[in-house]
């Protein structure tokens, strides 16, 4: 078997490579792009299905970090600082035409806080943001993923459910998998958040209502850090209830940015 940390491109993968930050589903002509981050251990690769699922004139653009896939290879971060300030400017070419931010988890918070920085530095940001399956950045990280033996840390990931249950049964997959975990669970569970400054962008808050990592506080608790409109959804599964309703989020994610969408008011707050 080879794992997911080594493949140059799954063999049904719609994203191209661009730079060594961003992969792409190229289409002609787009009117806007969804630009997506990844969760601990992965890569722009679990993001290849979704572009078959957006209408032809959204293109989807993934974010590529060292240490995984085609770039298994590259030292991965250790801190989320560097990591916002690379990613920041991998972006800049991409986002000439309006565009939503979608992360899950730790990508959530990188998404977050490139949004944050991007409104800093150049006085720009996205159309909208998604953020699921992660509470609000002032709330910290209570788990430390990252200090876990490596027996645990697999029973964690087992328990979890974002995984393949084949790489955990894997030795030598689960082998080269934990280190890229482990050093994508430190990143977000070192990382301080700094109150000085929020966003001025509408927010999606997705979460699962049987997801421990997250609760009903934390979640909510996003609204403090948009000027924007927040609307919290909830879906039926653990952490990775993304898996399950992929097409529906990728459905509401095409309608934020359809020209056609209704925007709240600004200042109001979504249910």
């Amino acid at each position: 078997m080879t794992h997911p940390l080594s493949l140059p491109a799954h063999p049904d993968a719609t994203l191209s490579y661009d730079t060594p930050f961003i992969r792409r589903a190229v289409r002609p002509g787009p009117r806007a792009r969804l630009i997506c981050f990844p969760h601990a251990g992965a890569g722009a690769g679990s993001y290849r299905t979704w572009p078959a699922l957006l209408p032809p004139d959204i293109e989807l653009v993934a974010v590529q970090l060292p240490g995984r896939e085609d770039r298994v290879g590259d030292a991965p971060f250790t801190r989320a600082e560097p990591m916002i300030r690379s990613v920041l400017q991998a972006l800049r070419p991409y986002l000439d035409l309006p565009a939503a931010f979608f992360g899950h988890s730790g990508g959530a918070l990188l998404a977050y806080e490139t949004a944050r920085g991007l409104m800093r530095r150049l006085g720009i940001s996205p159309a909208w943001l998604i953020l699921s399956g992660q509470n609000a950045p002032d709330r910290g990280q209570q788990e430390r993923l990252h200090r876990l033996p490596d027996s645990k840390l697999a029973e964690r990931m087992r328990e979890l459910d974002g995984t393949d249950p084949e790489i955990l049964d894997h030795p030598d997959a689960l082998r080269d998998l934990l280190p890229v975990l482990r050093t994508d669970f430190m990143v977000w569970e070192t990382y301080r958040f700094t109150p000085e400054s929020g966003v001025a962008v509408p927010i999606d808050v997705l979460g699962g209502d049987r997801d421990r990592r997250t609760d009903d506080a934390g979640l909510a608790g996003w609204r403090e850090w948009t000027s924007g409109p927040v609307t919290v959804r909830m879906f039926p599964d653990g952490h990775f209830f993304l898996h399950q309703a992929r097409a529906e989020i990728v459905g509401l994610i095409a309608d934020r940015l359809s020209p056609r969408a209704e925007r709240i008011p600004e200042g109001s707050h979504g249910p």
